[in-house]
């Protein structure tokens, strides 16, 4: 559905983003593709990824791709399922690819998330967005968040 050529560093032609439709409650999927040394087309990238930001987000000079590859299932006004952003590296050798960083993410999430608790979406963990004595969001096991506010499995 839309196309964005961007450069993301001096020295490397600019990369062309592709995102297709979402699907349902799916983040939509982003197929990302450069130019290898020879100046052939290379896929760099093809996931369920809904992007929030591309900026240079270490100073490296280069943008990185911070992002969702997965969304939030809520329970009630208090309950998330745990689902934290992804930053993507653009590696220029020995190869151009797009790398999962998991310190970035981890930094990134500590910034403009409720917390880390790795990088995997999962179920088994909620954001309590409202812990019963006050407070900022926190992260626990979905089991327990819901026995905090009486909610059955």
């Amino acid at each position: 559905k839309f196309v964005l050529f961007l450069r993301v560093t001096d020295g490397l032609p600019p990369l062309a983003f592709l995102a297709s439709l979402d699907y349902a409650s799916d983040p939509e999927r982003l197929h990302v593709i450069g130019l290898d040394a020879a100046g052939d087309p290379k896929l760099l990238f093809n996931q369920i990824f809904h992007v929030a930001e591309l900026a240079d987000l270490d100073g490296d000079g280069t943008k990185e791709m911070a992002g969702l590859p997965c969304f939030s299932q809520t329970w009630g006004s208090n309950l998330l399922t745990y689902d934290p952003l992804h930053v993507y590296k653009l590696e220029s050798t020995p190869k151009l690819e797009l790398k999962l960083s998991v310190p970035l993410s981890q930094d990134y999430n500590l910034k403009h998330y409720y917390g880390w608790a790795g990088p995997d979406c999962s179920e088994e963990l909620a954001v309590v967005l409202h812990p019963p004595g006050g407070g900022k969001p926190v992260i626990m096991k979905t089991e327990e968040a819901k026995k905090l506010f009486g909610k059955k499995k």
